[in-house]
């Protein structure tokens, strides 16, 4: 059978209808061979449209990485005061419990208003010159030099801390100055009745310090040396008492 169509000569034949119906068919005919090789696709429906979903990307965040912390924290007021106590070491605050608990117990013994951290300055002056004058021991024995320079000092610190953030000083402030007055003279009473029960650590002896330097313990021969050269230092120049209150 011979398959060679002159379409050139078949198309200047055909009137305008036969060419739409050659067109037709031709289509039918292509589609049928489709629908034999090929498995027929789901009839397709169309629906009224829906707003696309809006989908919020970090700009930041790459493929494969977690999101990008942000810089700043968020931190609340209970936050901030957490950090505002944390510039006090354990032993300093419970030193100032103590000597709070103190001031607390007196004001009860002595019918005067436990509340003494929120008073005005000159009551809280008159209420510290009692306080000062009257505080002993359990034993009715009296406090030692350095147990009433912590009291103080702790005492202090008690009111300039949260919550109360007081801006008076109860230690060098002119408003407390009866106040100091009796605290001072407290203390040179008791030095000299011979009743300031402070133990003080023997001195350290000459033989004891040459033995140091002699043997370069104490030292600039090396790092290690020259770090126990300067803390020694520090301490035996800087840190009376003991060096108690100091962390080095």
């Amino acid at each position: 059978m011979d398959l060679e169509v002159n379409f050139s000569n078949l198309w200047d034949e055909l009137e305008y209808d036969d060419i739409v119906e050659t067109i037709e068919a031709i289509e039918r005919e292509y589609g049928m061979n489709q629908s034999e090789n090929q498995p027929i696709s789901a009839p397709v429906t169309t629906t009224a449209s829906t707003p696309a979903k809006t989908v919020t990307t970090n700009s930041n965040t790459k493929s494969g990485m977690p999101a990008k912390q942000p810089r700043f924290a968020d931190t609340t007021e209970a936050d901030l005061v957490k950090l505002e106590s944390a510039r006090h070491e354990k032993k300093t605050m419970d030193t100032t419990a103590w000597a709070v608990r103190l001031m607390k117990e007196w004001c009860k013994a002595t019918n005067h208003d436990e509340k003494f951290e929120t008073l005005p300055p000159d009551t809280l002056c008159q209420l510290l010159r009692q306080f000062y004058g009257s505080a002993r021991k359990e034993n009715g024995q009296p406090y030692s030099k350095s147990s009433l320079l912590n009291i103080r000092a702790a005492l202090q610190r008690y009111i300039s801390s949260p919550p109360f953030n007081r801006t008076i000083n109860i230690i060098r402030s002119e408003q407390f100055q009866s106040a100091n007055n009796v605290f001072s003279g407290a203390l040179k009473v008791m030095k000299r009745d011979g009743k300031d029960t402070s133990k003080h650590y023997p001195p350290i002896t000459t033989e004891d310090l040459s033995k140091m330097f002699d043997t370069k313990v104490l030292s600039m021969n090396n790092p290690q040396s020259l770090q126990r050269l300067v803390f020694f230092q520090c301490q035996y120049f800087y840190a009376g008492g003991g060096g108690k209150a100091y962390e080095i």
